[in-house]
């Protein structure tokens, strides 16, 4: 596992290709006070690459977004041939590639022009570890911060093109003055310059007093509206004294470091940033198995929860329909959890659990509900003979999919499956999940609301996150958890010595996750080592997550693929 990022220079490491003009641009990056070279790639946080079709042009590859398969040591074998796939995959589905998803463009190797671009990218890099690691250890002194919903506002020339409305307000609760100001940082290889939060940097905030920034208000010189494209942090400062808009702004040389009067915290924009389940969203092309259930019903926002507050929540269409996760393991069948289609109302006589049939389609192809991919009819369904509705044992089905009218063939067959495993997990392992769930941590029930009272939404683009396996015994442990964990469940929670875990982050599973897959290596390749199933509350107290164990399972999947019945659903 990589050491803990340095807030002093970035680790670089050179692509295969590269081979070439390796000593150039060695050359020219011992000049970079605040850049090393890795000595493997392992060791690297950013990758320097190739541009695809334009091999003169540098690219800035962040390893952990576009590479997260931290468990398989090829990962860098196809570094060019993967980013070239995932520019292609971007050009087709938007006019122009969705440039936060793809790789930074540093420059060219003729001109010299990376040099410069790479000293400014850096800067930026460890401004943000910077500011991260003094959030850690001097939080703001009697400064209340929070950023607020306000609604939405969309484009009058494209009425889809919607952005979440926000204002920031900090609050002096203290009994001295102290002068605010914020920055956002987007993705962690891109940030705005340093803006006061008052027009003038001069004037303190006094005790008692409270400044509000609206998000897209053009007299604020600051634009909180989130782009669902990109991940943000917002950064607070507060201080004794004023300051300069000017010092976040990259400079030649050695970047200063931050002033021992700064007082620093890092939050976000509530519902709108990439971090459902403490995770990050799931780079493009990085899970061709995955699949979305969803209900073919337009039900009114109403009907999900009786809750006042949910019914006048501004639901999206794809929130509505969702249901569950699921993922393809063969060319046409789906593994998914039981409770995703043989829970009420697909419970009790023959014709409600035959309703599923008509009432479920699988939508998969794509990482973002709100766009791409293709969707399947449910043939036929095995679900676990033994699983109870409501209950979590043997919480597994089996799913057989087909085309129909609605499909698109030729989305259909770029779809992938999962490797199943041929191991037992060990404990302590390091898996990963993904999932379309809501994002907010919560110690009741009802997880379709915060902890605060607030309606939990379902993000659009997938997510994924890092996790580790609990011993059974330490999962029984756990309140709430108990002898209802068997042999037959995995319990994982957020890594110890990740920088979740230091940054006071859970990682969790929670609503809308269900049924998709929690993911494990075997000899550098990915298996699918659990089905999401269950949790107590979401994240809250690092509760653990836990999933139908695949491994023991493994005969009745066999078994159930040779029992598919075409418009049945079949108890096995």
């Amino acid at each position: 596992m990589r050491s803990k990022l340095s807030s002093e220079f970035v680790t670089i490491a050179l692509a295969d290709s590269l081979i070439e003009v390796k000593p150039k641009i060695e050359t020219a990056l011992d000049r970079n006070p605040n850049i090393r070279i890795a000595t493997s790639k392992s060791d690297a946080k950013y990758l320097l690459a190739r541009y695809p079709d334009f091999p003169d042009t540098l690219l800035l590859v962040d390893i952990d977004f576009h590479f997260p398969d931290t468990g398989s040591p090829q990962r860098f074998d196809r570094a060019e041939e993967y980013i070239a796939e995932l520019y292609y995959q971007y050009a087709l589905t938007f006019p122009t590639p969705w440039v936060s998803q793809v790789p930074l463009i540093v420059g060219n190797l003729d001109d010299g022009s990376f040099e410069k671009s790479l000293q400014t990218e850096a800067q930026k890099i460890l401004w943000l570890r910077q500011l991260l690691e003094k959030a850690n250890q001097n939080p703001l002194p009697k400064i209340k911060t929070s950023i607020s919903n306000l609604g939405q506002i969309c484009s009058p020339d494209a009425g889809h093109d919607c952005w979440g409305r926000y204002s920031l307000a900090a609050e002096n609760t203290g009994d001295s003055e102290r002068y605010v100001a914020i920055v956002r940082f987007d993705n962690e290889n891109g940030s705005s310059i340093l803006r006061p939060l008052n027009r003038n940097q001069q004037r303190a905030l006094r005790p008692g007093a409270i400044e509000i920034r609206d998000g897209i208000s053009s007299a604020t010189g600051t634009d909180l509206r989130p782009d669902p494209s990109k991940t943000y942090v917002y950064i607070t400062i507060s201080s004794d004294r004023p300051i300069d808009p000017d010092m976040l702004v990259p400079t030649d040389g050695i970047m200063p470091r931050i002033p021992d009067n700064w007082r620093v915290s890092a939050h976000s924009p509530g519902l709108s940033v990439e971090s459902g389940g403490g995770g990050y969203v799931a780079p493009p092309l990085t899970a061709p198995w995955q699949v979305q259930l969803y209900s073919t019903i337009n039900q009114t926002p109403g009907s999900l929860r009786a809750n006042t507050i949910l019914s006048r929540t501004d639901w999206k269409l794809y929130e509505k329909t969702h249901r569950c996760g699921g993922t393809l393991i063969a060319k046409n069948v789906v593994l998914t959890a039981a409770h995703c289609i043989a829970n009420k109302p697909f419970s009790g006589s023959t014709a409600a659990r035959q309703s599923v049939l008509k009432f479920r389609r699988i939508k998969l192809g794509t990482q973002n509900l709100k766009y791409g991919g293709t969707t399947m009819a449910i043939d036929s369904i095995v679900v676990h003979k033994n699983y109870k509705p409501g209950g979590h044992t043997n919480d597994i089905a089996l799913i057989r999919i087909k085309p129909d009218h609605s499909t698109v063939s030729k989305i259909m067959k770029k779809a992938k499956s999962i490797g199943l495993p041929t191991e037992r997990v060990r404990s302590n392992s390091r898996v990963s999940w993904y999932g379309w769930g809501v994002m907010e941590e919560v110690t009741g029930s009802n997880t379709r609301l915060t902890s605060a009272g607030g309606a939990q939404r379902n993000p659009a683009a997938l997510r994924f996150g890092e996790m580790d396996i609990l011993t059974r015994r330490l999962c029984q442990k756990r309140p709430g958890y108990g002898r209802k964990v068997t042999k037959y469940m995995l319990c994982a929670v957020t890594p110890k010595n990740s920088s979740a875990a230091r940054e006071g982050r859970r990682i969790f599973t929670c609503l809308g996750d269900s049924g998709g897959p929690i993911i494990g290596y075997e000899g550098g390749k990915k298996v699918q080592v659990g089905i999401i199933s269950w949790a107590v509350g979401c994240g809250a107290n690092d509760n653990p997550s836990v999933s139908a164990y695949v491994y023991p399972y493994l005969r009745w999947i066999a078994v159930a693929k040779t029992k598919f019945k075409s418009g049945r659903v079949i108890p096995l």
